[in-house]
């Protein structure tokens, strides 16, 4: 061919798709040719996921979207030496779901309580927040890493019914230097993650750890959030197989060993006494670290548990004997479960089966911690490329109405996040208010904060209901 003609050959092609790629040709098609941009794809500006909101994907929802064979609420899950059964068919709620509450303009997006108490254990436990810590677990996936959003409904909520500290922290993070809520250095630990190599310690956490040598953990307070700098209590949670020592020192060095008996069952060192910094230390290769947790002896704490890429449904493997050793020092009035947009996918309307292995997990926590509600948050909205723009994903409604009918079944409490951020392609403005990364699902510090502030609103329109 003569050269001369084959870049104007080459151009006109390259004009041609671009063209083609500006048609509606998933509309055009009835939905067999996919609508694509050209533009878009050889000159991003934003990185959109298409497929899983994170990289990693849980082990779990991989086998469980691999398998068409519909999970039913009354398969008895395997766990080791055990085995649970989910709640029996009577403790299912088979009424038809009731309409959505009727909202006006301006008003916060109800929490619905399916069991019609009005989150009743954790209102009793407000009444006492004076004289007890009314505690608060808010699990999820990378959507509230780093104590996104949580910080701030910890924040909001101490500033209003009093408390300070961060509550829950593992011994040892990636994410010391992105958590604004606590600066934390850590060394000598092994990280497990109860999908992988949790064995017999799996708890609401979904991590422990285990020291190389001397594990050493060193916490500070920030002052970017006014109750986070300080706290009053710093207790370290942990099962000793054999004898050991425990030891904290403070800011000005001060040292105090405490003498570790061996036992197979959850123990608990604590250190009381307004402080801002403290460093834990122990030489046990085998002793399993289960948590720090920093608060006051009254008002909220928030406990952040976060793990990058998870479902959820490997709760319905928690241990239920575990988590009764551990309620002895540490147990919850309102347990907040932020999953789903993992299991999110733009070709995919039904999530049958991965709300009915989230009953499992949700009648599982519900065993393990008796004294808690529970609150389940509907997905968060989630972006993604329709031709040249970028709009809500497709089966985002989807998600979030059956996990309201999820948490309709099991008789829990149900938030719409993705209706309280604006419902359809409120992604897109949170993303122009640079609320929400670029990558359409994650919220920015900003964005967590501006959620935080509507549920707060919800929460409290509850408390005073």
């Amino acid at each position: 061919m003569n050269k001369g003609k084959a870049f104007p050959i080459l151009l006109i092609a390259v004009v041609v798709v671009l063209l083609v790629s500006l048609l509606p040709l998933n509309s055009i098609s009835n939905g067999k040719l996919k609508d694509f941009s050209l533009w878009s794809d050889l000159f991003p500006s934003e990185n959109i996921a298409q497929k899983g909101a994170d990289t990693y994907v849980d082990p779990d929802l991989e086998n469980l979207m691999n398998d068409s064979t519909e999970v039913h609420h009354d398969e008895t899950v395997k766990k080791g030496s055990e085995s649970v059964e989910s709640h029996p068919h009577p403790e299912i709620n088979t009424a038809p779901v009731p309409e959505r509450p009727v909202r006006n303009e301006g008003e916060p997006v109800k929490i619905e309580d399916f069991s019609g108490n009005n989150l009743a254990r954790f209102r009793a436990a407000m009444a006492h927040r004076d004289s007890r810590p009314v505690r608060i677990a808010i699990l999820g996936d990378s959507y509230i890493e780093g104590d996104i959003f949580s910080q701030n409904i910890r924040e909001k909520l101490q500033e209003q019914y009093g408390g300070h500290g961060v509550g829950y922290l593992p011994v040892s993070s990636e994410l010391t230097g992105f958590r604004q809520s606590i600066r934390q250095s850590c060394s000598g630990w092994k990280k497990h993650d109860f999908r992988k190599d949790g064995k017999q310690y799996k708890t609401l956490s979904g991590v422990y750890h285990t020291p190389k040598g001397n594990g050493t953990t060193t916490v500070s307070g920030s002052k970017k959030m006014p109750h986070a700098a300080q706290w009053n209590n710093t207790e370290f949670l942990f099962v000793a197989p054999s004898a050991t020592t425990v030891t904290f020192t403070d800011a000005e060095g001060n040292a105090t060993v405490y003498d570790v008996e061996p036992s197979e069952e959850v123990q608990s060192q604590k250190i009381s006494g307004e402080t801002g910094e403290i460093t834990m230390s122990t030489p046990s290769t085998d002793l399993i670290a289960l948590g720090l947790y920093l608060n006051d002896n009254n008002g909220i704490v928030v406990d952040n548990m976060s793990i990058r890429g998870y479902s959820g449904i490997k709760h319905s493997e928690i241990s239920t004997e575990l988590a009764r050793q551990m309620r002895r020092f540490v147990d919850y009035d309102l347990i907040i479960l932020e999953y789903g947009i993992n299991a999110l996918t733009s070709d995919n309307n039904n999530y049958a089966y991965y709300t009915r292995a989230m009953e499992k997990a949700i009648s599982r926590i519900r065993d393990a911690y008796p004294n808690a509600d529970i609150l389940v948050l509907g997905i968060g909205d989630r972006g993604e490329k329709i031709g040249a723009e970028v709009h809500s994903m497709k089966s985002a409604p989807y998600m979030v109405e059956q996990q309201r009918e999820m948490a309709h079944r099991l008789g829990v409490a149900f938030w719409d996040t993705r209706e309280a951020m604006g419902g359809e392609d409120a992604v897109v403005d949170w993303v122009n208010k640079r609320y929400v990364n670029k990558d359409y699902i994650h919220l920015s510090f900003t964005g967590g904060d501006q959620l935080a502030s509507l549920f707060v609103l919800s929460l409290n329109d509850l408390l005073n209901d």
